[in-house]
């Protein structure tokens, strides 16, 4: 990464690091760029969920088609993806899949841990990847630590596959008040993360186990204030839920799994969590089943 990226990389990071609620994080490797013509096939479900909720939009082919572009490139390391002449998108569009695609892909890419803060210009998605020194011992610990908290879900009910990876993530994470620690690593493998570790750690616990998950930012009360946070919005039973595991994590433990802020509709979250306007555009505000 060049220099100038790189410092631009740590200088949004440090910028969105504020309060108990903060979001953001970090991503993968870079690689070479590409130049696509065409969109490539869909990627699998979970990491597509979004694609649905941008197929409902105006003009909802176009923003699918760059979409599944952009999250191939990501996965398959490139930093920037120059998607053609042949897609319009105004500039809200491109908010808008900017957006859908930090939403998408969890902290587990090509030997690095975090996900990147992105942008379009013109016709070309840019991503910027921060280096926050993790190994790659670091890196086959979170897979392992992954692999070993799902290895025994087989059979069980995607409901079920929620509830325990929830109460196993709560139960495996604290909440840092230094502020510091904003990675799924940090919370399943060091035990201690801000809302960001806790929402990347959950999606990256459900996708793992095939359960289409999306990491969601904004600002929440909490009776003292509003400052920033991030959940996640999970999609059960043909359904959209909102859950938000740091919160959660400070319920009382000796009740079991914590249910506030556990798969609630959007009308029930929203009453003191607030969607970064963008999210707003393009997120399932329908009411789903309690």
């Amino acid at each position: 990464m060049k220099p100038l990226k790189k410092l631009t990389a740590l200088l949004t990071v440090l910028a969105l690091l504020c309060t108990l609620w903060v979001p953001m994080a970090v991503s993968a490797e870079t690689a070479a760029p590409i130049a696509v013509d065409e969109a490539p096939a869909a990627v699998s479900d979970p990491v597509d969920a979004a694609a649905e909720l941008l197929a409902a939009l105006d003009n909802g082919d176009t923003l699918c088609a760059v979409y599944r572009i952009i999250i191939d490139a990501i996965r398959n390391g490139e930093e920037y993806v120059v998607f053609g002449d042949r897609y319009t998108l105004t500039e809200t569009e491109k908010n808008i899949l900017v957006s859908a695609v930090d939403a998408t892909i969890p902290e587990i890419y090509h030997g690095n841990v975090g996900h990147s803060y992105a942008a379009i210009y013109g016709n070309t998605f840019y991503s910027w990847f921060y280096d926050w020194g993790i190994s790659a011992p670091q890196f086959d610990a979170l897979a392992s630590r992954v692999a070993e908290m799902t290895a025994d879900l087989t059979g069980k009910s995607d409901f079920d596959k929620c509830r325990i990876l929830y109460e196993r993530l709560i139960n495996t994470n604290v909440y840092d008040f230094s502020l510091y620690d904003q990675t799924a690593y940090g919370a399943l493998v060091e035990g201690t993360s801000v809302c960001a570790g806790y929402g990347r750690a959950y999606q990256l616990l459900l996708q793992t186990v095939g359960i289409p998950c999306l990491y969601m930012t904004g600002t929440a009360d909490n009776g003292f204030g509003v400052g920033g946070h991030a959940w996640n919005l999970v999609k059960l039973d043909g359904y959209w839920y909102y859950c938000d595991p740091t919160w959660d994590d400070f319920d009382d433990p000796f009740y079991g799994i914590p249910s506030t802020y556990f798969n609630i509709p959007y009308t029930q979250i929203s009453t003191d969590h607030f969607l970064d306007e963008v999210y707003e555009l393009w997120v399932p505000k329908e009411t789903a089943p309690a």
